[in-house]
C-alpha cells in the first residue's frame, strides 16, 4: 500500500498545499505509485496563522483520497482553550476566530490512534 504520512502542519496552509502538490506530481507518483491512503498524525492546529484554511484544505483532500487524521496535542488544546507553547498573539487570534466553525467538528471527533494493515499510528505515543 502506498501511503503519504505527515504531521505537525500547525495551521500552515501553505505547507499543507505543498504536500497536496506532491500528490499530483508526476515524478512523485512515478516513484511511489498510486497513493491509497493519507495519514495525518495530528497537530493540524496551533502555532500557525491559517487554521481555517488548513482545515478546509484537509476537507477538500478527503474528497479525493482516503484520509485518516489523528488528534494531536495542539488540536486538543485548541478545542479546549488550553494554552500551549509556540503560539503568539496573532496565532491565538486566528485560532479564536474558529469558534463555532463547523470545521472544528471534524477535529473534535478525531481518534488518537489508528491501525492500518497491522501498523499503529499515533501522534506522540500510544495511550495504552
Amino acid at each position: 500500500m502506498a501511503a503519504v504520512i505527515f504531521s505537525d502542519v500547525h495551521a500552515d496552509a501553505r505547507a499543507l498545499s505543498r504536500v497536496v502538490a506532491l500528490l499530483k506530481d508526476r515524478q512523485f507518483l512515478g516513484y511511489f505509485g498510486t497513493i491509497e491512503c493519507i495519514v495525518s498524525l495530528g497537530d493540524l492546529l496551533g502555532r500557525g496563522y491559517a487554521p481555517a484554511e488548513t482545515l478546509a484544505a484537509m476537507e477538500r483532500l478527503k474528497t479525493e483520497y482516503q484520509v485518516i487524521s489523528l488528534l494531536g496535542n495542539h488540536d486538543h488544546a485548541c478545542l479546549h482553550g488550553i494554552p500551549v507553547s509556540g503560539s503568539d498573539q496573532a496565532s491565538l487570534e486566528a485560532h479564536a476566530s474558529l469558534a463555532g466553525s463547523p470545521l472544528l467538528g471534524g477535529i473534535a471527533d478525531l481518534p488518537v490512534e489508528a491501525v492500518i494493515d497491522r501498523t499503529l499510528f499515533v501522534h506522540g505515543g500510544p495511550l495504552r
